[in-house]
């Protein structure tokens, strides 16, 4: 992330060219289709079964369509370099070097390293040079169990909620616990927080899981996302199993009839497990979005597997389904009510400082989506160095930046630092939601979750993103422009800086302009979860998904 090495020269960009990130992202959604039902017609061979494919979609689906967008995204490259440098060599990793993911999350965390993204390339790039020698890597370089990872969630099951045995379960639908708390008070006997807990799977056996690579496929690109297989099925779906499906129905006098949650149909295998069993039974799988961007970004690959493996479906406002059965049911957020709440008692006279909220993305993409990556991130660090700079006046004296809480490969805060010197940071000791009512000024690099938080809580926000980084789905074009005409969204991070620079000292004359007002009203309630009685439209939303599927059962 410092620089290219002197001489080397870079591969094209296969992502540069206009349409091809959307194109990517629909291809990847084709081939998940595709590969799914094959791929769980041999894992029951494996097991012995004959589950459903809809039981495997819930199950697999989101490591699947993670490992297809790595798969592609990689692919793509090694492509690209080879076009321009046909005579390229280079080394192989040995395969007894290669890291088997214990579940989705540890194929996510894995996927930010060096040593797993050598992995996927040497298995790809095998298929096509076979000749390549390989080498182990020294045992200072084999990557330890990424922190975080599959064994972090492995502990004893809610033995408490399973005696209950409620109606209605439910995982994280709200950041705060006390949301989670309120909602189930408001169906007492009826619903209660569940956590799917498992124990760690078995190491991976190389024999069994060989033939993986064989799957059938109708084209070259699933016949290398095939070859990938054998090294990145995680082992919780192979080895594991039998005995986290023992461990997943254990202790339950009936299972659930409605199952709702956001990341967990992602990350929670004990979850996504009992939500494939009852589903057997004609449970009501609940989803949601986990954040900004939905409803809002052209390409936003997680909101087509959710909406279209759960049977309903929450959003923060829209309302527009693309390719789903599950219509999206606008629900209102706590959280961000809360923001708005607080936003109403907002003392202007008394905010100061101007905070700079910069974005961050991973050195290894692990999805095609709205934003572009690769050597396209570096021009988008170099944007946010450009706002810094080209602040003045007052406004640049009250900067303090806040940078993305992870690093992601790309040394952000060394870059920024050695290109803006002296600039003031924030350290993200506090949360950003309880700093925005002192703020003066809030200005994003996104449209997204924090973004939406400066709108809720009535804090004056300017963004900036170029046409090449914003991509947006034709039903929120309109809301967009309202942005724009608004003065709040801006295309270069000068116009930004000069506009921040001149309402600096005093921005409430143009934040409650109406053209302001106008967009802040229309963003809350279509993309902030702002509209909505809470908790009634939740309890609604769980009591008619057990209604459903009593009725599912009674047919």
């Amino acid at each position: 992330a410092g620089g290219d090495p002197p001489g080397a020269r870079r591969a094209p960009d296969p992502w540069a060219r206009p349409g091809a990130v959307h194109e990517g992202r629909l291809e990847a959604q084709r081939t998940v289709e595709a590969v799914l039902p094959r791929l769980a017609a041999w894992l029951n061979a494996a097991h012995g079964l004959a589950l459903p494919d809809r039981y495997w979609r819930v199950l697999l689906g989101p490591w699947l369509l993670r490992l297809v967008h790595l798969a592609l995204d990689r692919d793509a490259r090694l492509r690209a370099a080879l076009a321009a440098e046909p005579g390229l060599t280079t080394v192989l990793l040995d395969p007894a070097d290669f890291t088997v993911p214990a579940d989705t999350l540890d194929l996510q965390t894995l996927g930010f390293t060096d040593a797993f993204n050598l992995q996927l390339m040497s298995v790809l790039l095998a298929l096509d040079r076979p000749d390549l020698p390989r080498r182990r890597l020294p045992p200072a370089a084999r990557p330890a169990r990424p922190a975080g990872s599959a064994g972090a969630l492995r502990r004893l099951s809610d033995a408490a909620v399973r005696r209950a045995s409620p109606e209605i379960v439910f995982l994280e639908l709200f950041p705060e616990r006390k949301d989670m708390l309120r909602l189930a008070a408001s169906l007492p006997g009826k619903a209660m927080p569940f956590r799917g807990r498992l124990s760690a799977p078995p190491p991976a056996d190389p024999a069994r899981r060989a033939s993986l690579a064989a799957l059938p496929a109708d084209d070259a690109f699933q016949r290398r996302v095939a070859a990938l297989l054998p090294s990145t099925l995680p082992t919780l779906f192979l080895e594991g199993f039998a005995a986290a499906r023992r461990e997943t129905l254990a202790g339950w006098r009936r299972l659930p009839r409605a199952l709702a949650a956001t990341t967990g149909w992602v990350f929670d295998e004990g979850l996504k497990l009992l939500g494939a069993e009852a589903r057997l039974e004609g449970a009501t799988l609940v989803g949601g979005q986990h954040g900004g961007g939905y409803g809002v970004h052209l390409d936003v690959p997680s909101e087509w597997l959710e909406s279209t493996t759960c049977d309903l479906y929450a959003t923060w406002g829209w309302d527009d389904a693309e390719g789903s059965e599950a219509r999206p049911t606008p629900l209102p957020q706590p959280g961000q009510l809360r923001l708005k709440a607080a936003g109403e008692r907002r003392e202007p006279a008394a905010a100061r400082g101007l905070l700079f909220v910069a974005n961050g993305f991973p050195l290894y993409p692990y999805q095609l989506w709205c934003h572009s990556f690769g050597g396209e991130l570096e021009g988008y660090l170099e944007r946010q160095a450009a706002f810094v700079r080209a602040l003045s006046g007052p406004a640049a004296g009250a900067l303090r930046l806040r940078l993305y809480p992870l690093e992601r490969g790309w040394s952000a805060r060394e870059r920024l630092l050695a290109s803006c010197p002296g600039v003031a940071l924030d350290e993200g000791s506090r949360r950003l939601t309880e700093l925005l009512p002192s703020l003066r000024l809030v200005v994003m690099d996104c449209l997204e979750t924090a973004f939406l938080e400066c709108l809720a809580a009535d804090t004056p926000v300017l963004a900036f993103l170029g046409e090449r980084f914003l991509k947006v789905r034709p039903s929120a074009q309109a809301d967009v422009e309202l942005l724009r005409e608004a003065g709040i969204l801006h295309a270069s991070p000068e116009a930004a800086a000069a506009r921040a620079s001149a309402l600096y000292a005093d921005p409430q004359a143009w934040w409650r302009s109406a053209p302001v007002r106008r967009a802040r009203e229309r963003w809350l309630g279509r993309y902030a979860g702002c509209s909505g009685e809470w908790p009634a439209a939740w309890r609604d939303l769980l009591l008619r998904a057990a209604s459903r599927a009593r009725e599912a059962a009674a047919r």
